[in-house]
């Protein structure tokens, strides 16, 4: 089964702030990249995503 993390665990993994990842998720998305929401709409990662988001 592949794990979604949560906005707090990448941005810790990462280490940036939390209006970074929501920049870098936007433009993203803008670039027609999908990133998981759930039922309420928030963003939730997959390894990819983080993996993209890294480079």
């Amino acid at each position: 089964m592949t794990e979604i993390y949560s906005p707090s665990y990448v941005q810790d993994l990462l280490g940036i702030d939390s209006s970074t990842l929501r920049k870098y998720a936007i433009l993203l998305e803008g670039h027609g990249y999908s990133i998981h929401r759930n039922s309420k709409g928030h963003r939730g990662y997959f390894d990819k995503d983080v993996s993209t988001l890294r480079q």
